[in-house]
């Protein structure tokens, strides 16, 4: 049971990178959108904010981001990166804060 919640839980966090990475991808600096997860999973269902602080980069672009939860009331600080496929992704390694709890 406890490896079958672990999977869970990097599938939402998977997912809400994925989504924030993509909806901040297009955005200018400044801009801002929302940001969604479907629920596919129990409680997966995941909406936020994200913002972008800066751009950065020419060879690879990538963007810092300020993002939230709309369950929690916290500032979330990331980098996203275009990919070679022009996919923009997730560029941290580990979330930024301790806040996540179980997205971490």
């Amino acid at each position: 049971i406890d490896q079958g919640v672990k999977y869970a839980e990097r599938r939402i966090t998977d997912n809400i990178h994925n989504a924030v990475a993509r909806t901040a991808g297009p955005l200018a600096v400044g801009q801002s959108a929302t940001w969604a997860v479907e629920e596919t999973l129990l409680l997966s269902g995941k909406t936020g904010t994200v913002q972008v602080a800066r751009g950065f980069g020419e060879a690879i672009p990538c963007k810092d981001v300020v993002f939230t939860l709309d369950d929690a009331p916290d500032l979330n600080v990331t980098t996203v990166c275009r990919a070679k496929d022009g996919q923009w992704r997730w560029a941290l390694a580990e979330p930024s804060t301790r806040r996540w709890g179980s997205l971490q």
